[in-house]
């Protein structure tokens, strides 16, 4: 895994399928930060379909995010392309106005308030005068969105850390049935965590506390641990 092509990733302003294959991708770059999974692997991680894939990987291509080499077999066969992660390259400007269109109406209408010091006559019934000093408050909607931001769904390309992997092998925990079972508990009660390691971690505490005397290891029941 290259950290450092899973952060440009993350921090590119994308959105929907194409934001999850390049974060997938980068998940599976080595330190060269190419990779070279098959589109039904990236089905699989993702979620989506291989067209959806297949689309979401020309529309990165296109944008000059990621490079693409075919390669072949010892006889000829076409296999898996190689990507190559382009992260000298951000994004188009014509991409990377993501703002909601709230947000860009209340920018918009910011400035001529302070430039006139006065709300027009059609917001406040009459003209009010405001002073230079006073800067004009944010709206709501903003420390809404401020506070999703901070939880997320399971992400499919998530793995368990190394602190958990260690913890489940010392208890004898069977880890990829509980990671099975952690994620379809996840999808099937819509969570939304912080921390998704923090998360496991209690999850796989409980396997432990509510294991039976009798087991030797896995876990029990999963349905009761979040």
């Amino acid at each position: 895994m290259s950290y450092r092509a899973t952060h440009w990733a993350y921090d590119l302003p994308l959105i929907g399928p194409a934001k999850f294959v390049l974060v997938a991708l980068a998940d599976m770059a080595d330190e060269a930060n190419t990779c070279y999974p098959g589109q039904k692997r990236l089905a699989i991680m993702t979620g989506f379909s291989e067209k959806t894939v297949s689309r979401a990987i020309n529309s990165l291509d296109t944008m000059g995010l990621l490079t693409r080499e075919q390669r072949h077999g010892n006889f000829g066969y076409r296999t898996s392309d190689r990507y190559r992660l382009n992260l000298d390259v951000g994004m188009p400007e014509t991409l990377t106005d993501r703002e909601p269109t709230r947000q860009r109406a209340f920018k918009a209408l910011s400035p001529s308030l302070t430039d006139s010091q006065s709300i027009p006559n059609g917001l406040s019934g009459g003209a009010v005068e405001t002073p230079d000093e006073s800067p004009v408050e944010p709206p709501v909607v903003a420390k809404v969105s401020k506070r999703k931001a901070s939880t997320s769904a399971l992400a499919a390309s998530w793995s368990p850390s190394e602190a958990n992997i260690t913890f489940a092998t010392a208890n004898t925990i069977d880890l990829k049935h509980e990671v099975g079972q952690f994620r379809a508990h996840a999808a099937a009660n819509d969570r939304r965590q912080a921390d998704w390691d923090a998360a496991f971690r209690v999850w796989l505490g409980n396997v432990v506390k509510w294991r039976k005397p009798e087991a030797k290891g896995g876990g029990s029941d999963w349905a009761l641990r979040m």
